[in-house]
């Protein structure tokens, strides 16, 4: 199903958020056009009701826990449970809240640990969670039929009065068919993907780029004052954030829901704001720019990353998205955290806010500005820089890794190196991804990868029963990045990645073999974009040696595969596939993921006995 997905912007100069300021008018435009809320339905009886901003924005994410999930199913679904309502006591299936999840359900699909039942994210990806469990245990008891209205209906009647009737129930077929009419009338809608949206996401990654505006007098009292409250935020960093979000615009209202000068998301400053004050009120929401940024700075500074960064991601794409992924979410977060660097390079050296002046003019400074272009950055990486960016100023690109990147594993003692997420853990001198029913767990490196050079891998892989499988991943959505549990294989929805999946259970978007090795793009498990049929048995609990090798020059990417410790003369898979551009010169980690779904097997597990990784 195609979604609204701004494109990848990172490596783009100072300047490029006008792509995003610009891009913005030009969404508003088509939205006011086409509208937002009112499009006709597959069935014309069912009209949805408005999906706010912050369903909206768990339900995209959701969406793609499983092949069989969309943004729009989701929604389609909360609305046929419970209209929308969050605090509904009683809903279709017999559940409360938005979802209609009863106790049990929290039990066992609550996304994170101690993640509270008013959450709007987490609600939504439990019940995404639940779904895709469902879908997996009535593949197990072979129920033939739509994957999507199967799970509808075990999800109302149960997985045993589904698995009896061999199909919908009959007490279920109203609440199957509300569901899915609402799910078509969500997707007629541009936030879901209707036409005109790709269009105006297009503009928007085109759009021309607008320099930085030179502060305005009247909020210089307030930049200075929100960049004095720790050391970690500057009131150039405080600057750079605002002309980032809304170019000074204290009257924008964003189609995301964000609101006033600085952009608030309305859980942000639900949560951080200052009580009783309005995100609209300008010198207000300065200020607490530089505050909330202070206490995300704290509250992030236990995870992997640099805190001021992960803080400025929080604010931008919420701090449970930010926990979730272990890091920087996405693309566009990325890019926002660069374009508030650049900005910020740039009112580094307004003198009013404590900045030095620059000591020669630059034609590259804004028409009109009074403050001059950035001078050369020091060695010093600025606050907002996305580390391992070229620095906003204009400077080198920041150094490249080493010639050579190795990570050896001969077998896990010790998780030293790694991150391990979601039911990922180190025991018995192997690399446990999965170990039970309902899981998704991954591990990757903490040292990056310069996908731009060679790079030659092995690994052993084990399977002890017949289960989704496991893959193997380049991604750069940062070490803590997890996909769903089941059919999700514990990378679904991470992009932009490249996965080699190991695969020993065919769903209905898979080759027609059962067991087979592929290659799958930006955790989009329906996307093959290569694959080979595997003539032994990977799921017996005995290794699968594998070899990984990527040509940099030749742009090809090569994988080996056999029971014999011995690497085959022969390739299963060769794939034409220019890394570098995929990734656009972010941060690329390695490592694995895994998931199991909600089967009747027991030892139910993926695991990793050795790792090595050569980069040249």
């Amino acid at each position: 199903m195609p979604q609204i997905s701004l494109r990848e912007l990172a490596g783009v100069g100072r300047g490029a958020t006008g792509i995003v300021l610009t891009g913005l008018a030009v969404v508003s435009m088509t939205a006011a056009t086409i509208s937002w809320g009112v499009a006709l339905a597959a069935n014309d009886d069912l009209t949805g009701r408005t999906v706010d901003d912050r369903q909206l924005a768990a339900v995209l994410s959701a969406g793609h826990s499983c092949p069989m999930l969309s943004a729009s199913r989701l929604a389609g679904q909360l609305m046929a449970e419970s209209g929308l309502d969050v605090a509904a006591t009683k809903t279709a299936s017999g559940g409360t809240g938005l979802a209609g999840l009863d106790d049990e359900d929290w039990k066992i699909w609550a996304p994170w640990s101690a993640a509270p039942r008013t959450d709007t994210n987490a609600v939504v990806l439990a019940l995404a969670h639940k779904m895709c469990g469902l879908s997996g245990e009535l593949r197990m008891a072979g129920v033939s039929g739509d994957p999507w209205r199967l799970s509808l209906a075990a999800f109302r009647s149960g997985r045993e009065a589904v698995v009896q009737a061999a199909g919908v129930p009959d007490d279920a077929k109203t609440y199957v068919d509300d569901a899915t009419g609402y799910a078509d009338y969500y997707q007629a809608l541009p936030q879901f993907g209707a036409a005109g949206a790709v269009d105006a996401v297009d503009k928007v990654a085109t759009a021309p780029a607008a320099e930085a505006l030179p502060l305005p007098a009247e909020y210089v009292a307030s930049v200075a004052a929100a960049g004095k409250i720790c050391p970690e935020v500057t009131p150039a960093a405080v600057a750079g954030e605002v002309m980032a979000a809304s170019g000074f615009n204290p009257s924008r209202l964003s189609i995301a829901g964000r609101e006033g000068i600085a952009q608030f998301r309305t859980d942000v400053w639900r949560n951080y704001g200052p009580a009783g004050a309005s995100a609209q009120d300008a010198d207000v929401a300065i200020r607490a720019v530089g505050d909330v940024l202070c206490r995300l700075t704290r509250e992030f500074a236990g995870l992997e990353g640099d805190p001021y960064l992960l803080a400025l991601a929080a604010f931008h794409s919420g701090p449970d998205t930010v926990r979730r992924a272990g890091g920087i979410p996405d693309a566009m977060t990325r890019a926002f955290l660069k374009n508030s660097a650049d900005y910020a390079d740039y009112y580094r050296l307004d003198t009013r806010i404590g900045g030095a002046p620059a000591t020669s003019p630059s034609a590259s400074s804004s028409p009109g500005a009074s403050v001059p272009a950035p001078a050369p950055a020091s060695n010093r990486p600025s606050a907002g820089a996305p580390s391992g960016s070229a620095a906003a100023s204009g400077s080198a690109p920041a150094p490249k890794p080493a010639d050579r990147v190795g990570l050896k594993y001969p077998s896990f003692t010790s998780a030293s190196g790694l991150k391990l997420n979601g039911s990922a853990k180190v025991a018995d001198g192997r690399l446990n991804l999965t170990t039970g029913l309902n899981q998704a767990g991954s591990a990757y490196s903490s040292t990056t990868i310069d996908v731009t050079r060679s790079f030659s891998t092995s690994f052993a892989g084990i399977i002890s029963q017949p289960t989704d499988g496991y893959a193997f991943l380049l991604q750069s959505s940062g070490p803590g990045a997890i996909g769903g549990t089941g059919g999700g294989m514990g990378y679904s929805g991470i992009s932009p990645s490249i996965a080699v999946e190991f695969d020993t259970w065919r769903a209905d978007n898979d080759p027609k073999s059962e067991q087979h090795i592929a290659i799958l793009p930006d955790g989009n498990l329906s996307n093959h974009l290569a694959w080979a049929d595997v003539t032994f048995d990977m799921r017996v609990g005995t290794p699968t040696n594998v070899w990984i090798d990527y040509d940099a020059g030749a742009k090809k990417l090569t994988v080996y595969a056999s029971r014999s410790s011995t690497k085959p003369g022969s390739p299963m898979i060769t794939h034409t596939i220019d890394l570098a551009a995929k990734f656009g010169g972010a941060k690329v980690y390695a490592g694995f993921a895994a998931g199991t779904g909600n089967t009747n097997l027991t030892d139910t597990r993926d695991w990793i006995d050795s790792w090595t990784f050569t980069g040249k």
